[in-house]
């Protein structure tokens, strides 16, 4: 159980990797947070994998055996050994000392299973040990400086008797912990201490494992043996909220994603907060047969609701019902490929009620003919596409010494002076003298053949080219495919870098978001994909290599180009559903993150 660094992309060295004392400095802040069960896992994992299943026994790895770029590497690390003793001390042990404000604060993060432990250093000596409901707490101070004790622990019970060195000694209760009641005591300087707590009564109530609702379904939390003081909902994820002595009752009032909603509690003389932890899901999921990132045509259902649901699945013209029981999974569905368009497929959900929701099914490997008519960039292109490295990108900067890009678009920190050459004298080849070219299944663009004439338009914050651009275009359509190339970089991952705007002539607009790293890909090289750290949300598109002219598909980027450098590097090919039902006014490219370089080399149009 470990964790990578970042799920930035594309993959550079220190930002990707699955690095012990990042894992590590995380399991503190999991004991920072009250959270010791969810830390001493991610803790004695990393022990695990550094320790002992490495090739150097006990050793402290900068890189974890997990990291599927690099794999184990550097032994007995500064970075590591640093964290994991702060780790091991102010976490799992939870000493704690502040020497200047005179204060040694011991807050125990042991796992709530154990029933002893003990550890020791020069200054501090610390054993621990249970006895059914009885915890005993034995500190040795050795450290120089004079320094009063606040020692605090996580609630089992009700405190019967709290001792220590043998004298009764009064608590109070931390009201904002969250997660656990949390109980302190802070007594004067001492050589040692013997602190001995006897817990009575039932256990507090912890915290429910994370559940799906649905908008609009009902939410309901008893909490018996506790109190109900009030509902804090930070997020407004809830309405209707209505409490009761040892509860609440309220609607799901939130779109998809994760919320949580903290409820503070009472049980005896315990006060705290507990979170109420739940996702907002789609009352029915389709879920694909195959990995993400792959081409799929079967699917399966999900229904996350409490009833029965009867269904019909419609694509491009083919329906199919399906009956989907409350809270499981359908059978498989499979959708005949020959039906699929390359690309955008839209998929509609009707259920027996007539309601209807639209999603959207994409597989480059669909097999239905599309006659598309190309429209002609000539007159909107502002370069080569060889040239994207060969600029001096000098402004808008920030005037101070900082880790900025190189000055020519491509490289990081550790590697100024790198460059790229972009070479496409396939595609020109291809494109010939028809300035055309035809890809798969009838989609084609066109493209200049001649050597000398532009054939890209450049948008970029960056101002060496404009940030956005519009194309007039007119007519109904009901796809638009789009023949792109550019650069992104770890600093753009997981984030809109562009927009491509379909704008009607009624003032309304459709949107298709650029992001690395679901479909804006560096120009040059494939995205490196794991299935772990590194995965895509939907399958890879088709990408054009500019220096031979090959068409490469997902399943061929992936068995034979995953996080490598492309010779000559690659365009990318993308598509939008448009509304058929609406004339059409223009194509807007705009470029949003900082950085990039994003370009548009074709566009064609499917015409109902």
């Amino acid at each position: 159980y470990t964790i990578s660094t970042t799920n930035w992309m594309p993959y550079v060295w220190s930002l990707n990797n699955v690095v012990l004392a990042e894992s590590i400095h995380t399991a503190l802040a999991n004991w920072q947070a009250n959270r010791p069960d969810e830390a001493f896992k991610l803790f004695k994992s990393e022990v695990l994998q550094s320790m002992y299943m490495g090739g150097s026994p006990g050793n402290f790895v900068l890189i974890s055996a997990a990291d599927a770029a690099r794999g184990e590497s550097y032994r007995d690390f500064a970075d590591p050994i640093g964290i994991f003793s702060r780790t091991l001390v102010e976490g799992l042990f939870g000493i704690v000392p502040d020497a200047l404000g005179k204060k040694l604060l011991v807050r125990p993060g042991l796992p709530a299973v154990w029933d002893f432990a003990s550890f020791s250093t020069p200054d501090i000596s610390f054993d621990f040990k249970r006895n059914r409901r009885t915890d005993v707490y034995k500190l040795v101070n050795r450290i120089s400086t004079t320094m009063n004790l606040t020692f605090q622990a996580i609630a089992r019970g009700q405190v019967e008797t709290l001792m220590v060195n043998g004298k009764k000694t009064l608590w109070k209760n931390i009201a904002d912990a969250v997660g656990a009641p949390l109980i302190e005591i802070t007594v004067p300087a001492a050589e040692q201490y013997e602190i001995s707590i006897v817990w009575k009564g039932l256990p507090p109530v912890l915290p429910s494992s994370e559940a799906p609702y649905t908008h609009g379904q009902g939410l309901n939390k008893n909490f018996s043996t506790a109190s109900l003081l009030k509902v804090f909902d930070p997020q407004t994820a809830l309405k209707d909220i209505v409490t009761n002595a040892n509860g609440f009752r309220a609607t799901v009032n939130a779109g998809i994603g994760k919320y949580t909603v903290f409820a503070q509690l009472k049980q005896g003389e315990l006060i705290w907060w507990m979170p109420i932890c739940f996702s907002v899901v789609h009352p029915v999921d389709w879920i694909a047969e195959n990995n993400k990132e792959e081409n799929s045509n079967r699917i399966r259902l999900q229904n996350n609701t409490t009833v029965n649901i009867l269904a019909k699945i419609d694509v491009n013209g083919y329906s199919t019902p399906v009956q989907i029981t409350s809270g499981k999974i359908s059978e498989p569905l499979t959708i005949p490929l020959d039906v699929l368009v390359p690309g955008t497929n839209k998929l509609t959900i009707t259920y027996a009620d007539g309601k209807k929701v639209n999603s959207q099914l994409i597989n480059w490997k669909g097999e239905k003919q599309v006659r598309l008519e190309t429209v002609d960039l000539g007159t909107f292109f502002n370069d080569k596409v060889e040239q994207i490295f060969k600029n001096k990108y000098l402004s808008p900067r920030p005037a101070v010494t900082t880790l900025q890009l190189p000055w020519q678009g491509i490289g990081d920190w550790p590697h100024p002076h790198e460059s790229f050459e972009v070479n496409d004298s396939g595609l020109r080849k291809l494109a010939g003298n028809k300035n055309e070219i035809l890809l798969t299944k009838g989609i084609r663009f066109i493209t200049p053949g001649e050597r000398n004439k532009n054939n890209i338009l450049f948008t970029s914050q960056w101002d060496n080219y404009p940030n956005s651009a519009t194309i007039p275009v007119s007519g109904k359509a009901s796809h638009a495919y789009f023949l792109m190339a550019g650069s992104t970089n770890p600093m753009q991952s997981q984030l809109t870098n562009a927009e491509i705007v379909v704008e009607y002539a009624d003032g309304t607009q459709e949107t298709l978001a650029l992001r690395n790293p679901e479909n804006w890909w560096p120009i040059d090289q494939d995205y490196y994909t794991d299935g772990f750290a590194f995965s895509l949300q939907q399958p890879r598109p088709m990408r054009v290599h500019l220096k031979t002219g090959k068409l490469v598909s997902g399943e061929e980027s992936r068995a034979k180009y995953n996080g490598k450098k492309i010779d000559g590097g690659a365009a990318t090919v993308l598509d939008m559903l448009i509304d058929p039902s609406k004339a059409l006014k223009s194509i807007i490219l705009k470029t949003i993150a900082n950085d990039v370089v994003v370009g548009l080399m074709g566009v064609s149009l499917l015409r109902d």
